[in-house]
């Protein structure tokens, strides 16, 4: 069995098969104690959150990714590790695969659309070193999937879809962006 400080980062399909009988004894005093499992489920998830956000600090990144993706599943109700989630986005030391599962889990997580649409237009600006492809990549396929400013954004991607020097896949992306939005007819 896992140790319990990793048992929680466990995919969600490995639980299906595990019932504790310590979960059944503690279901069955629960209901005994006529405490509200709805209640109850809230208490839960905010712990399991917290362990959450408490893995986003693991240097291993299997454990750090998938503390990521646990944390996007989770939705809005993960808002608390917002600050956490930005930090491992904004950190170099990362792999930009784990970077970019880190925006996505922003994307899920905020709520709010214009906080969502900045952080994705501050990146493209801020990543320009060429180990930071996939995360222009990603901010730009998160900005189409916003759909704000429809002006700014054609703009946006009219920039990078014809400077020369970014590159290829970027410019592609924004090149396909450019299509949805129905500026470019045949990519």
């Amino acid at each position: 069995f896992f140790s319990s400080r990793r048992r929680h980062t466990r995919l969600q399909g490995d639980w299906s098969s595990d019932v504790c009988s310590s979960d059944l004894v503690l279901d069955k005093l629960n209901r005994r104690a006529n405490l509200n499992p709805e209640e109850l489920e809230q208490v839960r998830r905010r712990q399991r959150v917290n362990r959450l956000i408490d893995d986003l600090y693991d240097a291993e990144p299997k454990y750090l990714g998938q503390a990521i993706r646990n944390l996007r599943e989770e939705g809005t109700y993960a808002h608390k590790a917002i600050p956490d989630l930005l930090k491992v986005l904004k950190s170099e030391k990362n792999e930009a695969v784990l970077r970019v599962e880190a925006l996505n889990a922003l994307m899920q997580i905020q709520s709010d659309t214009e906080k969502r649409d900045v952080l994705c237009r501050e990146l493209l600006e801020e990543c320009r070193d060429p180990s930071e492809v996939e995360i222009r990549v990603a901010a730009i396929a998160n900005l189409l999937q916003l759909r704000r400013d429809t002006d700014g954004l054609r703009e946006l991607l009219t920039r990078y879809f014809q400077d020369e020097r970014e590159v290829g896949v970027v410019r592609v992306q924004a090149g396909e962006g450019l299509r949805k939005l129905g500026v470019l007819q045949d990519l």
